[in-house]
């Protein structure tokens, strides 16, 4: 929906045109499926996985 926002540092108001978003609905077998735990689980926060390992960079030549 079109809208006069304002910008908070200048206080200026500004006009924001209307714009189309598209918008998402979980489906029922999606739902089910995360209910029952189906898939791998998901990383720990804070821990990288266990398949993935960092390399460190290489120095550059030149």
């Amino acid at each position: 929906a079109a809208r006069i926002a304002q910008n908070p540092k200048t206080l200026q108001r500004v006009h924001v045109p209307p714009k189309r978003t598209v918008k998402f609905k979980v489906g029922r077998m999606m739902k089910q499926k995360l209910q029952d735990g189906l898939g791998e689980n998901p990383p720990v926060a804070g821990q990288a996985p266990s398949a993935i390992s960092p390399q460190a960079a290489s120095p550059s030549e030149g």
